[in-house]
């Protein structure tokens, strides 16, 4: 089992968790992000990541 879930698919991101040691899982996800409709952008980074995780 995985330590952390990766909702990217960005051979970066993979290639950094893979470099310092943590274990993780790609999965895909089907969500839009869309940056209209947030006043804050602590709240739109905080939905869009709970998008991608559902």
């Amino acid at each position: 089992m995985a330590g952390l879930y990766l909702a990217s698919q960005s051979p970066r991101r993979t290639e950094l968790l893979t470099q310092v040691g943590i274990d993780h899982t790609v999965v895909s996800s089907t969500y839009e992000e869309s940056n209209e409709g947030y006043d804050n952008p602590i709240e739109m980074v905080k939905a869009q990541a709970l998008g991608k995780a559902r």
